[in-house]
């Protein structure tokens, strides 16, 4: 099991961002949690076996600013 905490910055806020973030994690299986920072970025954290995390980072770099 290998686990990820990101950190996603930009727009991201009021946009639904952590919202499709939660619903893609449980779409693929994936125990974690994700939230706002007051800083306007989103906090992820996320666990599971490699290959279905590396689905996961595929699907949100197109649709996030920047990843940390």
């Amino acid at each position: 099991m290998k686990a990820l905490h990101i950190k996603v910055t930009g727009k991201v806020q009021r946009v639904g961002f952590r919202r499709y973030i939660l619903d893609l994690a449980q779409e693929l299986g994936l125990a974690g949690w994700v939230k706002n920072l007051p800083d306007g970025s989103v906090e992820v954290f996320i666990q599971d076996p490699q290959e279905i995390l590396n689905s996961f980072l595929d699907r949100i770099k197109n649709s996030a600013p920047s990843l940390n």
